[in-house]
């Protein structure tokens, strides 16, 4: 075992020296330096862009995700190394994104192989973006207060509410909010109310979702395009 990581080892750092673009060696963590993905995202340079199709395509944007949705199988010993080895370099990380922390693990734990199939591997790639909708303009941190509701009719779920901003899930009180996709579809982002980068205002009157019991999961999120 030993032996075969070491192996793993010489074999990774060879595989990230030949493909990993100087420019992103530089070790750098600030905002304007991560790449989110999503269909409308601009690279920052043509770098960038090669690092994550080259990841992506080894699987090591989500290197513990299976193979067959897009990661590459490693096991927790191997994917250390990767780490190791990524930050000896000095490498960027690819990708940064809700997708890959928090709505993946999710779905790989009570989703169909259906869904995984579908929303997986993109996520993987970098080609859709997710983001959560806790926070509500009467509510705000306060998640147990949250108004927004999803009621079941018939096979969907019929959702009316108003979401802000972005905030984690840390009170067993909110039991209750739940992951669904997709909202963007039919929700309305009030661009002209933005107040940040990170600050939307989301409307949901009268949507239609499908009704899922096994995606029921964790919190509410949002798909943006």
């Amino acid at each position: 075992m030993e032996h075969d990581l070491e192996t793993f080892r010489a074999e990774t750092r060879v595989w990230l020296e030949a493909n990993c673009p100087p420019e992103m060696r530089d070790s750098a963590q600030g905002e304007d330096t991560i790449c989110w993905g999503g269909k409308n995202w601009a690279f920052t340079s043509e770098a960038q862009k090669t690092w994550l199709d080259r990841m992506a395509a080894k699987g090591w944007t989500v290197p513990t995700w299976p193979q067959e949705y897009g990661g590459a199988g490693l096991n927790r010993a191997q994917d250390k190394i990767l780490t190791e080895e990524l930050q000896d370099m000095g490498a960027r990380l690819p990708l940064q994104s809700f997708g890959i922390w928090m709505l993946g693990p999710a779905l790989l734990h009570f989703g169909t192989h259906e869904q995984k199939l579908q929303y997986l591997p993109p996520i993987a790639r970098g080609e859709i973006r997710w983001c959560q909708g806790y926070s509500e303009p009467g509510a705000g941190s306060d998640l147990a207060s949250v108004q927004t509701r999803a009621e079941i009719d018939g096979d969907m779920y019929v959702v009316n509410g108003q979401k802000d901003s972005v905030i984690n899930l840390a009170d067993p009180k909110h039991r209750g909010l739940s992951l669904h996709h997709p909202l963007h579809a039919k929700a309305l982002a009030d661009r002209a109310k933005e107040t940040g980068l990170k600050n939307h205002y989301i409307f949901a009157k009268g949507i239609d979702l499908k009704s899922n019991e096994e995606i029921q999961i964790l919190d509410f999120i949002l798909k943006f395009i």
